[in-house]
Formats: structure tokens, sequence, C-alpha cells
């Protein structure tokens, strides 16, 4: 499954960010199962990486910067980055990549970080994918 089409949405799209977390569910459990065939490697997200609670704290979050009342990033937002950042370098570590960019530090109110970071993520799970054939 590529992750491409669904990462192009606008900032402040709910529905988007919706179809875009739903996809990337997905595109982590076929992740996890390649790395346990092909590389004999177990990456398991934990159970919180994949909650509503994210989803709609980072929607407040754009909105609430395109209402000109900027906040803060939110602790589920923040709780999120982190152990998503995470299950993305136990994926690296696991093919022998190296290093991941960092993902777990971002404002999802702010528009150019938003295209930045999901730039950066966009290609980090290219050459996850890549590397698993599952392009």
């Amino acid at each position: 499954m590529n992750i491409d089409v669904v990462s192009q949405f606008e900032f402040g799209d709910a529905d988007g960010l919706r179809s875009f977390a739903l996809a990337h569910r997905f595109v982590h459990t076929q992740t996890a199962l390649a790395l346990a065939v092909r590389a004999n490697s177990l990456v398991v997200p934990s159970g919180g990486l994949w909650g509503q609670l994210y989803e709609d704290a980072w929607i407040e979050q754009m909105r609430a910067s395109l209402r000109d009342e900027p906040i803060g990033v939110p602790p589920p937002v923040n709780d999120w980055l982190r152990q998503h950042a995470q299950v993305h370098q136990d994926e690296y570590n696991a093919l022998n990549v190296g290093q991941v960019p960092d993902l777990s530090n971002v404002n999802f109110g702010n528009a150019e970080q938003f295209y930045d970071w999901m730039d950066a993520h966009r290609q980090i799970h290219t050459i996850v994918q890549n590397l698993l054939g599952l392009q």
C-alpha cells in the first residue's frame, strides 16, 4: 500500500487527515508483517499509536491555527509523535538503514511545519516500503 496519495491533503482538512490516519494504520500493519517475515524482526506499534485522541487533537490544532487562535502541541499529539517516531526508528534499525529523521518535533498548528513533516514522513515510508518490496 502506498501512502503518497493520502498524504497529500490540505492543512486543516479534517476528512483528509482521517483518510490519511486510516491508510497509515494499514501501511504500518503491512510494514510490521513484512518485517516479521522478511527481516525476521518484530516491530509492533504501541496500542496508543492509533488512538482517536491524537487525530481529534491534531485536527483541533490545525483548526485553532486557521482561526488565528494557535495552541501548543496537545498531549495526545505529542505522545503519538514520540511513539510514532520510535516505530519508524525501529523499522530503520530492523532494515539497517541508520537514523530516521526526527518526526517527534513538529507543531501541526503551523502549516509550513505540517507540510515539511508530511513530506519527510512520506519519504521515510517510501524508503521502508521499497526495501521491503511493498511499493
